[in-house]
């Protein structure tokens, strides 16, 4: 399983392809909170703001958004790990070696999700040096809490991608098609969006969603103007009422 694991890993840290995600993500993560804390507009004396970026609330509104192209790189990345194997028939070739099919399942499966959390991790150091650019709105963006910034992480982006991708890469182990997992990816978003045009009851809605957004917005459509600006555990409560019973429902 390590050799597997350390051959995989070291393919994508020198597969250009890693790195055309990686900017894209890393870049446009960057440019959407610099862009939208007023680093490219003028200060205006008579804007009011109602959450600061830095507080953990509007940090995991900014995670829920880019949430929907990151669920594309699990097929991308931990699905072709394993696909291109299948498209090569490489499999077969390395079956013939004193090998288990766990021990290679595991090895491919973590090497994927291990290139993906290379991109999370460096989103997030990402969105902290934005947070931290000279010439931002102080009156948009609030004091710095590095808490702040890994709660959604920890508590929102990790969970869901973890089960997501062991859901998809199981499907494209099955069926050893890699759009199988892609329209997995896209069949969820599309679920996510239709449910609230079919379902009354938050309570349903929120546990019926793959992906947890109105999970979010219903435990915190309540909130003052005060709790979005300086409340720092949203997300610990978002996690413990939603994903971790929530998720199973995919």
């Amino acid at each position: 399983m390590k050799t597997i694991f350390k051959y995989e890993l070291r393919q994508w840290l020198t597969n250009w392809k890693f790195y055309i995600y990686l900017c894209f993500f890393v870049g446009g993560s960057v440019l959407l909170f610099a862009g939208t804390a007023g680093f490219f507009d003028p200060v205006n004396p008579n804007e009011k703001t109602i959450s600061y970026l830095n507080s953990a609330f509007q940090l995991t509104k900014i995670w829920e958004f880019l949430f929907n192209g990151i669920l594309f790189l699990i097929p991308a990345l931990v699905g072709v790990t394993l696909f291109s194997d299948f498209r090569h028939n490489i499999h077969s070739v390395l079956f013939s070696f004193p090998l288990s099919k766990r021990e290679y399942l595991f090895g491919k499966f973590w090497a994927g999700f291990s290139a993906l959390l290379t991109i999370i991790f460096l989103i997030t150091l990402g969105l902290i040096v934005a947070s931290l650019l000279p010439g931002l709105h102080p009156d948009k963006i609030g004091s710095f809490r590095f808490e702040a910034h890994i709660q959604p992480v920890l508590l929102f982006v990790l969970p869901n991608l973890m089960i997501l991708s062991l859901f998809t890469f199981s499907f494209i182990a099955y069926s050893r098609n890699l759009y199988v997992g892609l329209g997995i990816i896209i069949i969820l978003i599309l679920i996510s969006n239709i449910l609230p045009n079919t379902i009354d009851n938050p309570v349903l809605l929120s546990m019926l969603d793959p992906l947890g957004k109105y999970a979010f917005a219903f435990l915190t459509k309540d909130w003052t103007r005060f709790a979005h600006l300086i409340q720092p555990h949203i997300v610990a409560v978002h996690c413990g009422n939603h994903h971790l019973p929530g998720l199973p429902e995919i």
